[in-house]
């Protein structure tokens, strides 16, 4: 992960073997970057990120959301072999997790 930050906007590269994010509080700074490395790498622009190391992203008013259940169907496509079986797992309804997910509000 690279990053670059100046007063006026941030730009945050990440990369994962062949594939590549740039996030950045500016559209201008993402083009700048992305014809920057264009022109020292061949590489080539998949346009708005969809799925990311098994992750489903969907762009929404608010922000983003990530969805990992693309990534466990395939997981369970690809060890349909082991005959593994559903299990009803017990939750108790009335337990609500805060804000930030670390602990459990009863």
């Amino acid at each position: 992960m690279y990053s670059k930050f100046i007063k006026d906007f941030g730009v945050i590269v990440c990369f994962f073997i062949d594939d590549m994010l740039i996030f950045s509080t500016n559209m201008i700074e993402i083009v700048e970057t992305e014809r920057y490395l264009t022109s020292i790498f061949k590489m080539k622009d998949i346009g708005e990120i969809d799925t990311i190391l098994g992750i489903k992203v969907k762009k929404h008013n608010s922000g983003y959301a990530f969805n990992h259940s693309h990534y466990i169907k395939k997981m369970l496509d690809k060890f349909k072999h082991l005959n593994i079986k559903e299990a009803n797992i017990l939750f108790d309804y009335n337990i609500k997790l805060n804000y930030y997910c670390d602990k459990a509000v009863a």
